[in-house]
């Protein structure tokens, strides 16, 4: 997991997603077409993300590609 686009992507579609997360699928497209995923969403996120069983996504995780994208 290398960018928020490779967690976007374990998801079915970007609608699978927003209904995992109470969002609407136009936010998470949205998200995904500026390879982001705002640090109020993280919980839902990974919350998600464990219920699906992507273990790779963690609040850890999320924090690191942020920072990363900071520091480019």
């Amino acid at each position: 997991m290398n960018t928020y686009i490779d967690i976007i992507n374990l998801w079915d579609d970007c609608e699978v997603l927003a209904r995992d997360i109470s969002k609407s699928g136009a936010t998470v497209r949205t998200w995904k077409s500026r390879d982001t995923i705002p640090s109020y969403a993280w919980l839902s996120i990974e919350r998600s993300a464990r219920l699906r069983g992507y273990k790779q996504v963690t609040l850890k995780l999320l924090a690191e590609l942020a920072e990363k994208k900071n520091h480019l």
